[in-house]
């Protein structure tokens, strides 16, 4: 369970869960051809999540101080391993994951797509050492590269601008989707997360949003943000109600009732473990609004 806890799992596993539902649902549901064999893919998986964990270990060594104070019970650098042996896994994890997808790209004759793991390694790092600090800057930036993920399978697999239509619904359309809905509910959780960590990075001289402008105000801009998800939402689902009418009435049904309820719980949220339980809440409504392309295509 240590072990779990230390490589923040479930992050993991909601990336590799949307490139699987790309490659093994939405390109054969679109009729289109795949590019990738089983083990590029494979490959493709591994180096998404041995970067994306790389990117967790560089950023607890640079926040060991901090979590010290915020999450005393998930400090594992200097009790498990030194800070020179967590560089070291880190440099080599990130190896790896570089190493993965520069094979695939080299294999497909598209060597320059090594760029799409190369600068995520960088962007990582720099978010760790330099962008956290920065107002609202760092949780854009977290958001973003979590998005990005989504994309990389449609990248390799040419898809991602591909006319293919299946109801009139065409995969570029899905795809877009997906990331917009990543993009947005992880800038969220990422202020939330911020929230959670307010007297630790305080100490530490972080100026996030919360620290700046309280948690009032910060309340108000996750409303914001959550409030224009729920109207493209309602938006989608009204545009696509006659010709989809499964993934229309899913979205209002689940995903923007779990949107509701989650600012309904922000309204009540008193304690620093009441906003733990709002980003666990968010990683459930993430999972729901993947599954979201099941419903395509259904009648």
């Amino acid at each position: 369970m240590r072990f779990l806890q230390i490589i923040r799992w479930k992050n993991l596993l909601l990336i590799a869960l949307i490139q699987v539902l790309v490659k093994y649902y939405l390109i054969p549901l679109f009729d289109l051809q795949p590019i990738l064999t089983n083990f590029q893919f494979v490959l493709i998986v591994f180096a998404t999540v041995l970067i994306a964990l790389g990117g967790n270990i560089i950023n607890d060594i640079y926040d060991l101080e901090i979590d010290r104070i915020n999450k005393p019970e998930r400090v594992w650098i200097s009790k498990l391993i030194s800070i020179k042996q967590a560089k070291i896994t880190y440099l080599i994890i990130s190896f790896l994951g570089l190493l993965f997808g520069g094979l695939v790209s080299i294999q497909l004759g598209k060597t320059l797509f090594i760029v799409f793991f190369l600068i995520p390694i960088f962007a990582l790092y720099l978010y760790a050492s330099y962008f956290k600090k920065l107002l609202l800057i760092d949780n854009i930036f977290v958001a973003t590269l979590i998005a990005l993920s989504i994309i990389i399978i449609a990248v390799f697999e040419q898809v991602l601008f591909k006319g293919s239509i299946v109801n009139s619904l065409g995969i570029s359309e899905v795809i877009w989707g997906l990331v917009f809905f990543a993009f947005f509910l992880n800038l969220v959780r990422e202020i939330i997360k911020d929230i959670e960590d307010s007297i630790g990075d305080k100490a530490f001289g972080v100026v996030s949003f919360p620290i700046k402008f309280g948690n009032e105000i910060t309340h108000i801009l996750i409303k914001g943000i959550v409030g224009i998800l729920i109207g493209v939402l309602i938006a989608i689902a009204i545009v696509w109600y006659k010709k989809e009418p499964f993934l229309a009435g899913y979205l209002v049904l689940a995903v923007i009732t779990s949107l509701f309820l989650f600012v309904s719980q922000l309204n009540k949220v008193k304690t620093t473990t009441d906003y733990k339980k709002l980003s666990t809440l968010l990683k459930l409504i993430m999972l729901v609004g993947i599954l979201s392309v099941f419903m395509i295509n259904t009648i």
